[in-house]
């Protein structure tokens, strides 16, 4: 008596996900660099920005890898700041006045970054 196996890799998507039909239309040279220059600068696929604008019409732009690490910092300053302010709180430690303009020159910075590149 054989045992069966399973099988590696992922599992099947259910049929409602799997995306089994093509959609195809034309458009110009221009307007085919037009869209694929919105997608790139939404930091998506061809596919993925069309798939989008046809099915909800917003097109929600994807996080890159700047973005990501401007976050990142962004949380470690607000660990800062949350220490400081326990400090404040507790203790009545009114000392840190320059470490505090700091995290908020800090936060204007990136906040400044991000608001360029979105």
């Amino acid at each position: 008596m054989e045992v069966a196996k399973p099988k590696g890799g992922r599992p099947r998507k259910s049929a409602a996900t799997l995306r089994s039909r093509t959609v195809r239309f034309r458009v110009s040279e221009a307007e085919y660099l037009r869209v694929q220059r919105k997608a790139a600068a939404c930091n998506l696929t061809l596919s993925e920005y069309a798939r989008q604008a046809v099915t909800s019409g917003r097109i929600l732009r994807r996080i890159g890898p700047e973005e990501l690490r401007l976050v990142s910092e962004l949380t470690r300053e607000r660990n800062n700041l949350n220490q400081l302010a326990f400090l404040q709180h507790a203790f009545g430690v009114a000392s840190h006045e320059e470490e505090l303009r700091r995290i908020l020159r800090f936060y204007d910075e990136v906040i400044g970054r991000l608001k360029q590149k979105l």
